[in-house]
């Protein structure tokens, strides 16, 4: 009994919806009578969620597909009051559509439109949006099973109905469709809507409407549909339309929109002409359009490149001398679409013709980029005038092969400035295969002078000719200095590592200073590229090298450094020949790397020679500045700038270590720079350091900072470096209460986890029990030199979701309170004196002072920690304590290393 009373219910519902859909919507004009369930169930009922749609009597039978029971269940919400349920409904047709219309599925599109098109012939009283966008997905997918629905379509009075069929007849692409637009055409009497009908023949370029849209296009049309008509004709591109845009262009204003369309239609007819190969009849009409003025006249003028042939080139050839601009550029361009034979033969025809006009084809022709074309430029390059030089070297860039080589050569030599720089370029960009062959070939060959075989080797270097380099060894061993020369220099730039040992041996064997300079740098360039043992090459011929072969040796080992060659040219600094000597230790002073330190320290106090005490002190200094602070040595580097001081016995090897000194960010480089602010030789240099070392040191030793700056003021004479001292204290003052005395640990990493999850972790330095595990280090002084008061997490450690801990000690004078402001980023947690005080988890930058946390201070010494974690970009954090009114708070000391 419930099973029936169900039923019957579901019945009623559904009748009551078809009813609901006939009263409100009205029956389509083409729609039967409804069936008598429908009538009898035709009451007012209210507004329902989802509609039933049903069929109409006389629908066809047919056997069901998939999208039958698909359409089925989205037809009654396609067009709900609901906005979601009909996107829902929208969004699942559409995505049925676009996978039915995948290559290879022609049976399930097929099938899908079939289902659509018998929904909307078919369907009682469906609702306009639900059929605009079934209509839409035949505009999709459609093809000729959607043609005949579309066509009845089209006769709706409803334009919201009628035009998505238009448009997705327009875009079908089978040839009916075109039909049934034509025929539409025939029958509309509406304006509007033969406009719309003559653009979508137009779009398709359906060839068999002309003549529908030639009687469009005649007289006592509307305006709106002759200019449509006009259009339609220019695109479709078929010569039975001449006529009617001819008349077109003679008919009204001179001015007329209709007479305008009616003219770029016809030069746009004459480019489809010319594309499907009727040229003459294309060439015909541009030849018309010749008398027009403004872009018609120069798209013509390029219509005759583009269609003609010999006969059209008089007329380019009158335009290319107009006194427009946009008339010699339409020229130019019209004779780049002429064939290359015929721009061939009008080149060699031009005998009389002035150099500029010669010029311009030429550069016409080479742009072309046709190969064929060679000959021309190179007999070119020798014409009488330099205007017609210029241009044909240049354009053997594109169009010349190994053949112009000693053409350019020649060029570059004996051509006037313009000609040397264009077959510069030339020989530089020139392509093809062969061409460095050739380039080598001519730059060994006596039949050149030795100014073009120099210019050849120049430019395998700029030409990046790896290819060349067996060539260009052996033309570092031929007979000319210059070339030789200029062989070693393209060999610094193209030798590879397995080139190292020939390049060696012709070191070896170079007789001339001004080469062996040169050689040395193609060896070491050599030897760096090498992948392992670099300096394995120039350490094999080392011992039976003698003289200044020997010497130069050195040298290289010096410049590519290695424990291998540093234990070489140790052997050598006691060796009998003052020569050799000398080299050894300028080989240390250049050494790439500080590891000779300690040799050039024991040069410096005890060689024989002045000169090599000089310059072992030089090179050791250099070194100390090389090291950096993470270099390999075993004291710090102020205690380096010491000892050579003490070697020190000139002023300016003293001024030379005050200058390494001002780049140490330490407070010892400090108290050394200050020793000599009272030497008046050395005070101008002293206070320069004084002043950057402070700037730099200032957030651990703020006092002390200050203090040596002010020597500065008092003792300098030198007004510049008075002020420069005097900013630099204003801008310590300016962040004086920051805490810029930290000690440092982390990062702190999790896998998997990123940069706020890390927040609510817990790492060794907030974990009692765990609190002696974490490794802790001072926070380097001046990181940031134009932020002292902030510390630089990702200059320091960097990377991306990590957490660090930064942590000092604070000493007040008395318990009191105090307000801590802070700025992080990103996220921040603050322990005092082992108690939660402060935690904001949030990426952000950073803000001195965003965070403000009230605090109390116990008297004596206060531990302060933070943890600050990163996720992406900038890493950073800062503090400082001031009173609850946001005032100076006096009498507090930092410490970062108490324990």
């Amino acid at each position: 009994m419930a099973s029936c009373r169900c039923r019957r219910r579901c019945s009623s519902v559904a009748a009551a919806a078809v009813a609901l859909f006939l009263t409100a919507c009205g029956p389509r004009p083409e729609s039967v009578e409804a069936t008598p369930e429908a009538k009898s169930s035709a009451k007012p009922p209210g507004k329902p969620a989802a509609l039933a749609l049903a069929l109409t009597a006389n629908a066809p039978k047919r056997q069901p597909n998939r999208y039958d029971a698909l359409l089925t269940s989205l037809l009654p919400t396609l067009a709900s009051e609901d906005a979601k349920k009909r996107t829902d409904a929208r969004r699942k047709l559409d995505e049925a559509a676009f996978l039915a219309g995948r290559p290879g599925a022609a049976a399930e599109r097929s099938a899908l439109c079939e289902a659509i098109c018998y929904r909307l012939d078919f369907t009682l009283a469906m609702p306009k949006p639900a059929r605009v966008w079934l209509i839409k997905q035949l505009e999709r997918i459609g093809r000729s099973e959607s043609v005949a629905t579309l066509s009845r379509l089209l006769a709706e009075k409803d334009e919201r109905i009628r035009d998505p069929a238009r448009r997705a007849l327009q875009n079908n692409p089978s040839p009916h469709a075109g039909r049934q637009l034509s025929q539409a055409l025939t029958r509309a009497g509406n304006p509007a809507w033969q406009v719309a009908l003559i653009n979508s023949l137009g779009y398709r370029r359906y060839k068999e409407g002309v003549g529908a849209l030639i009687i469009q296009a005649k007289r006592g049309r509307p305006d709106a549909v002759r200019v449509a008509a006009y259009a339609a004709l220019g695109k479709i591109g078929d010569k039975t339309a001449i006529p009617a845009l001819e008349a077109g262009m003679k008919r009204g204003a001179p001015r007329s929109r209709a007479r305008r369309v009616a003219t770029d239609s016809f030069l746009l007819l004459a480019d489809r002409l010319a594309e499907q190969g009727n040229k003459q009849v294309a060439l015909d009409m541009y030849r018309q359009l010749l008398s027009k003025s403004g872009h018609i006249k120069c798209a013509a003028i390029i219509g005759l490149g583009r269609a003609g042939g010999t006969r059209e080139l008089p007329t380019i050839f009158d335009a290319l001398a107009d006194d427009d601009a946009k008339i010699r550029g339409a020229a130019m361009s019209a004779l780049t679409l002429v064939p290359v034979n015929v721009l061939v033969q009008a080149v060699r025809k031009q005998k009389n013709a002035s150099p500029e006009f010669v010029a311009g084809l030429l550069r016409v022709l080479g742009r072309r980029g046709d190969r064929s074309t060679r000959d021309i430029f190179i007999q070119a390059a020798s014409d009488q005038s330099e205007v017609v030089r210029v241009v044909a070297l240049t354009a053997l860039a594109r169009v010349g092969d190994a053949s112009a080589v000693p053409l350019l050569a020649r060029a570059i030599v004996k051509g006037t400035r313009p000609e040397q720089q264009a077959a510069r370029r030339s020989l530089y960009r020139l392509s093809g295969p062969g061409v460095n062959r050739a380039i080598i070939s001519s730059a060994a060959s006596e039949q050149f002078e030795i100014k073009a075989r120099v210019e050849l080797i120049r430019s395998l270097k700029t030409r990046n000719a790896r290819d060349a380099v067996p060539g260009l060894l052996t033309l570092a061993s031929g007979p000319d200095a210059p070339a030789r020369l200029e062989a070693f220099k393209a060999l610094a730039a193209l030798a590879a590592g397995n080139d190292a040992p020939a390049l060696v041996k012709l070191l070896v064997n170079i007789r001339g200073s001004s080469e062996r300079r040169v050689a040395e740098n193609a060896v070491v360039a050599a030897c760096k590229r090498r992948t392992q043992e670099r300096a394995a090459p120039v350490l094999a011929a080392l011992p039976g090298a003698a003289g200044s072969a020997r010497v130069s040796l050195l040298k290289v080992l010096g410049r590519i450094g290695g424990a291998k060659s540093l234990a070489a040219v140790r052997d050598l600094l006691k060796h009998g020949s003052t020569a050799i000597r000398d080299a050894a230790i300028r080989a240390l002073t250049d050494w790439p790397d500080p590891e000779p330190m300690p040799d050039l320290l024991a040069l410096a106090k005890g060689a024989d020679q002045e000169v090599h005490r000089v310059l072992a002190l030089w090179g050791y200094v250099r070194m100390i500045g090389l090291a950096g602070e993470d270099g390999p040595r075993e004291t710090t580097r102020v205690s380096e700038y010491e000892r050579a001081w003490q070697v020190a016995w000139r002023d300016e090897q003293r001024k030379l270590i005050l200058a390494g000194l001002s780049d140490v960010n330490d407070i010892a480089a400090l108290s050394m720079a200050e020793r000599f602010l009272d030497n008046e030789a050395l005070a101008a240099e002293a206070a320069a350091a004084i002043t950057k070392i402070a700037g730099a040191v200032s957030g651990q030793h703020r006092e002390a900072a200050k203090r040596a700056l002010r020597k500065v003021i008092a003792a300098s004479q030198n007004e510049r470096l008075r002020i420069d001292a005097t900013v630099a204290i204003a801008q310590i003052e300016k962040y004086d209460d920051y805490i810029t005395a930290w000690m440092l640990s982390g990062p702190y990493t999790r896998k998997g986890k990123r940069g706020p999850k890390l927040f609510k972790i817990s790492f060794p330095p907030e974990q009692p029990e765990a609190r002696e595990q974490a490794k802790w280090r001072l926070v380097p002084a001046g990181v940031n030199r134009d932020k002292p008061w902030m510390v630089d997490l990702k200059k320091i450690i960097g990377g991306d979701h990590r957490a660090a801990y930064l942590r000092t000690n604070i000493w007040s004078p008395k318990n009191q309170s105090a307000q801590l402001e802070l700025g992080s980023d990103d996220g921040l947690k603050v322990w005092l004196n082992g108690k939660l005080v402060h935690e904001r988890n949030r990426e952000r930058g950073l803000k001195p002072g965003e965070d403000k946390v009230k605090i109390r201070l116990r008297k004596g010494w206060n531990r302060l920690l933070l943890k600050i974690n990163q996720g992406k970009g900038d890493w950073a954090a800062c503090a400082r304590l001031r009173t609850r009114k946001g005032r100076k708070l006096s009498g507090l000391r930092y410490q970062a290393q108490r324990k």
